[in-house]
């Protein structure tokens, strides 16, 4: 996959392959993780107190 040359770590890229949401964790070697949604984080949290 192809990014910018001035991304930085914390930066979210779209695979163009699969359109997933991925967060850059190292920038050298160029490394990603797939971003989770902040919505489903909320529910969870949600859930837990009742």
């Amino acid at each position: 996959m192809h990014v910018s040359s001035d991304v930085e770590i914390g930066d979210f890229v779209t695979c163009p392959e699969c359109e997933a949401e991925l967060e850059v964790i190292e920038v050298d070697p160029l490394e990603f993780e797939v971003a989770s949604e902040p919505e489903e984080d909320f529910l969870e949290e949600d859930d837990e107190e009742w």
